[in-house]
């Protein structure tokens, strides 16, 4: 469900609509009771691209090895540096850091008396 412009064109008095709406909204009627019918898909740019720039911007990269690496913001620099220094993306966040942030969220509630 995405919120978007659209532009509409009446049927009966040919007037021209842009209209805000949810696409799953019904189909907005014009004011003279005629039909409107959609003259182009969205008005709104284009979501699905993805911008190449790092959040960010340019920086030193000190975890590619041994010397810093600068990265000029883009991802498709950061690839190829990934790649060639054989860097794997390693997420520390597993089922047991998980395990015990509730359980030390759970202490903390039990000890201000919360957890009723």
């Amino acid at each position: 469900m995405t919120f978007k412009e659209f532009s509409y064109e009446c049927s009966s008095c040919g007037q021209r609509h842009n209209v805000l709406r949810w696409d799953s909204a019904p189909e907005p009627v014009c004011q003279c009771g005629g039909v409107l019918y959609e003259s182009s898909q969205a008005l709104q740019r284009n979501r699905g691209v993805i911008d190449d720039q790092l959040e960010g911007g340019a920086r030193w990269c000190e975890t590619m090895g041994h010397k810093p690496v600068w990265l000029d913001g883009t991802k498709s620099q950061y690839r190829q540096m990934v790649e060639k220094h054989k860097v794997e993306n390693v997420v520390r966040h597993d089922s047991a850091y998980y395990a015990k942030q509730r359980r030390m969220h759970d202490e903390r509630l039990r000890d201000t008396g919360r957890a009723d």
